[in-house]
């Protein structure tokens, strides 16, 4: 004898069944994004909150990073994000800092901490051209593989972060 048994994911449909509608997804663009005047899109608020944060961790401690790298001729504290700023948050920043395309050209001028974050940029390319990778640790070197990334798909930054960004990029950091 046949049962009829329920289809445990409900009724089946037969054949003859017309199939469901399809489903429709309503995206909502905004008509206009805000622009500044040279035509690159307004970084939002948060994103200028994060740059501001982030501008301030520099001013505080790229005193203290250039200390410690003439010190031990290497790293040795916690602070690469604010050093090699990318679009990701680092998973262990105090300040979950992060730039993004439009909040890059804030890092650079007067009121930024710009000086005192080049020195340090700078000095590490020195520490690498004298004594190779390891004076950064392994744990950084992912960091500074999408650091030399982004910062190669920008244009719009002074000349010694363009040669910084090369320096860095003669050396094979891997992804992770």
């Amino acid at each position: 004898s046949s049962q009829a048994h329920a289809h445990p994911l409900g009724p089946r449909t037969s054949a003859s069944s017309p199939p469901p509608p399809p489903l429709r997804l309503r995206i909502a663009m905004d008509s206009e994004e805000p622009m500044e005047s040279d035509g690159t899109p307004t970084p939002d608020r948060e994103d200028q909150r994060i740059l501001e944060r982030l501008i301030a961790q520099q001013k505080e401690e790229c005193p203290h990073i250039f200390k410690e790298l003439q010190t031990c001729g290497r790293k040795e504290g916690h602070w690469i994000w604010w050093v090699c700023p990318t679009e990701m948050p680092g998973l262990c920043d105090p300040i979950e800092s992060y730039v993004t395309r439009e909040t890059v050209p804030g890092l650079f001028g007067e009121g930024t901490g710009e000086e005192e974050w080049r020195k340090v940029l700078e000095l590490i390319c020195d520490l690498l051209e004298e004594k190779g990778m390891d004076v950064l640790p392994e744990i950084d070197h992912g960091r500074i593989h999408y650091f030399i990334k982004f910062w190669k798909g920008l244009d719009d930054f002074p000349d010694w972060m363009s040669s910084c960004i090369q320096r860095f990029d003669k050396f094979d950091w891997p992804p992770r």
